[in-house]
């Protein structure tokens, strides 16, 4: 066989990926969605895929997805109990032999997954999720834990920011600029494309998240309210610790029979629900970069939000939806009120969606990611001198 005939004969082996992650399906969140598309992506493009998640007590933990995933038991405590799990991290490594490792929080799953690299120097990428890195957050609170999910950072060989904002807020926590690439959660347009008629028999706003108080429902509720007419009714959807309050506050606020909360959502009835609504509601007080914003624009919806966090990179005022000042119900009343009096406005930000939205496609973000990891494995980092490996503390 002529030499030139052998070398196009070799076959690249497909990239091992370990993904490590502290908070997992069945809890759903964005943070859990990303990582499952992202994993489900690179598997079927060819990528040896392993996702290490916590077992969850008292719920359902078996899923149907291409790639492999390992359930492993949660540390007694997030202080005290996170060395627990590097014996077992270690084990999966030496069994699969990770070509990288790709660590789905700054703290706890970082700080393990640089104390393993400085045993096997195995590369890791991190991608924090927000609330593990935002000052006022549970980890930030924690002095010794903050410093730990700094430490982890610093010694990761790249670390990935959501946008802008997580990105500024990276660099406030003091990381290497050098580390940082922004690479935006991605959304499936084609999944969201169509859908069919959702069983309600009035039109509505949508708003569709946890339902925590920092997503800030009480907000809409309030807004809601104040509504002239009764056109429109407004579907929430998700579960949550405040639903019991929010019923409470619909209620008093004689919303009973114009407010339906719904419960958790998914798959196709969750592509109706977004398909069939006039628009999104994001009122959040803070939302480091929200899925839900990606997928009411892949399903064509304006989006009317609050202006906090990476919202303004999503939403852009007189394109595809509007912005309100943070926690201002009198303002976040008048959009609603304008867009809904005003059907030729709801109809030009609905034209407007589209472009805004493409970039996002998973084939795009899926790509980015398979770009940096490459980059990684085929490169070394240059890990700052005051970075030491191993569980301190």
């Amino acid at each position: 066989m002529l030499p030139s005939m052998m070398t196009s004969s070799v076959v690249r082996a497909p990239m091992r990926i370990g993904f490590l992650a502290d908070s997992f399906f069945p809890i759903v969140g964005g943070a859990e969605t990303v990582l499952h598309n992202l994993a489900t992506r690179l598997t079927k493009s060819g990528g040896d895929v392993l996702v290490l998640a916590p077992h969850i007590r008292g719920s359902d933990n078996r899923m149907d997805v291409p790639y492999s995933l390992k359930r492993f038991s949660r540390p007694s405590s997030k202080r005290f109990g996170v060395s627990q799990l590097l014996l077992p991290l270690a084990w999966h490594q030496w069994q699969h032999r990770f070509d990288i490792l790709h660590c789905n929080s700054a703290y706890p799953s970082a700080y393990l997954g640089t104390t393993l690299k400085g045993w096997t120097n195995l590369p890791v990428v991190v991608r924090p999720h927000g609330d593990d890195i935002l000052p006022n957050q549970r980890i930030c609170r924690d002095p010794k834990l903050a410093a730990r999910a700094k430490q982890a950072l610093c010694r990761a060989d790249a670390i990935v920011a959501q946008g802008q904002f997580l990105r500024q807020a990276l660099l406030n926590f003091g990381v290497p600029e050098s580390l940082i690439h922004v690479i935006h959660n991605g959304v499936d347009l084609d999944l969201f494309a169509k859908g069919e008629p959702f069983p309600h028999h009035r039109p509505y706003l949508l708003a569709m998240e946890s339902l925590f108080r920092r997503k800030g429902f009480d907000i809409l509720l309030e807004a809601f309210a104040r509504l002239r007419g009764d056109k429109v009714d407004l579907l929430i959807a998700g579960t949550g610790p405040e639903l019991i309050r929010l019923t409470t506050l619909a209620n008093r606020l004689g919303l009973t029979n114009r407010v339906r909360f719904l419960r958790q959502v998914s798959g196709q009835e969750k592509v109706n629900l977004l398909r069939s609504a006039l628009l999104l509601v994001v009122p959040s007080r803070c939302e480091p970069f929200a899925n839900v914003i990606l997928e009411g624009l892949a399903s064509g919806l304006p989006i009317v939000a609050s202006d906090v966090d990476g919202n303004p990179e999503l939403v852009f005022p007189d394109q595809n939806g509007v912005l309100f000042p943070d926690e201002n119900i009198e303002a976040l009343t008048m959009n609603l009120q304008r867009l809904i009096d005003v059907p030729t406005e709801l109809d030009h930000l609905r034209k407007g969606v589209p472009p805004s939205v493409r970039q996002f496609d998973w084939s795009n973000i899926e790509e980015q990611y398979s770009s940096l990891y490459r980059r990684v494995v085929g490169g070394k980092s240059a890990v700052p001198s005051d970075c030491r490996y191993g569980l301190t503390g």
